[in-house]
């Protein structure tokens, strides 16, 4: 028999089906805003949040500078591969070129200025669908809309 000292199995910080979200910002404004959003969001979790455990980012998002050709070749890396993670991109410059190339190379959803909780909440509810993660009241009333359509 085991005659060893007991130790407590650490429980993860955040649940295992969550969405684990890197955030490569560069402004203070823009981490507060979309860890706000991504906190009050049942699906998602920040990396930084899940103590001594290795995890690999569902959802990156992304603060281009001006000079964002680093940046672009970034998440061409990232997106050549299926499976990989989603990509939102922000950036401080009012860029439309940037927006529709970043589009092009399988960016999900780029924020413009200023940044806006509601709409980056909107785009966390569309990356959690695309992940296979819907929360109960969704599909609850999805099952109700089947239901009065086979009525």
């Amino acid at each position: 028999t085991y005659q060893g000292e007991e130790k407590s199995i650490t429980a993860p910080s955040h649940n295992t089906s969550d969405i684990v979200v890197e955030l490569r910002l560069r402004t203070k404004e823009s981490q507060e805003i979309f860890e706000e959003a991504i906190e009050a969001h049942p699906h998602f979790c920040l990396e930084h949040k899940i103590s001594g455990q290795s995890t690999i980012a569902e959802l990156i998002i992304l603060e281009a500078g001006y000079d964002h050709h680093p940046t672009v070749s970034f998440i061409e890396s990232v997106t050549q591969h299926d499976g990989g993670p989603d990509i939102f991109l922000t950036s401080e410059i009012e860029d439309r070129t940037l927006a529709a190339q970043a589009l092009k190379v399988g960016v999900k959803d780029f924020f413009p200025r200023p940044l806006q909780v509601k709409k980056i909440t909107a785009a966390l509810d569309r990356c959690a669908a695309r992940r296979g993660r819907v929360s109960k009241k969704r599909r609850k009333h999805a099952r109700m809309e089947i239901g009065r359509a086979h009525v």
